[in-house]
This record gives C-alpha cells, structure tokens and sequence, in this order.
C-alpha cells in the first residue's frame, strides 16, 4: 500500500508525470552478521523486505504492469 494511496483515490492528491518511474536505484539493508541473529532484527528484516515488495507490486498495478 502506498502511503499516499487514499489521497490518490479521493483525487485529493494528483501524480503530474503518470507516477513512478523504474531506476536503476538500488536499496539495501546492511547489518552486522552477529545482529541477524537477534530475532528481532530478523524480523525487522523480514517485514522490511515484504514491504518494499508490496510497494513494487502497487507500483507495478498503478502502472499496469507485472513484476
């Protein structure tokens, strides 16, 4: 879900170029080996990578395309 989702919906909020655009940016989670062990951060990296791949899935849908 985008943060702005409901903005977009309610045409509250316009996208003025036709929306994201694809880059060749990249993010990534770094952390230290001895911290993947604490089941927390493990979770937090789970969850962080289910969100940036809900994002790229919304992303894809407002564009109309599939990835």
């Amino acid at each position: 879900m985008l943060y702005v989702e409901t903005e977009l919906e309610n045409k509250e909020l316009l996208l003025p170029f036709g929306g994201p655009v694809p880059t060749a940016d990249s993010y990534w989670l770094v952390q230290p080996e001895q911290r993947a062990e604490i089941p927390a951060a493990h979770q937090f990296a789970l969850w962080i990578n289910d969100q940036a791949r809900a994002f790229r899935r919304d992303v894809s849908n407002m564009r109309g395309t599939r990835r």
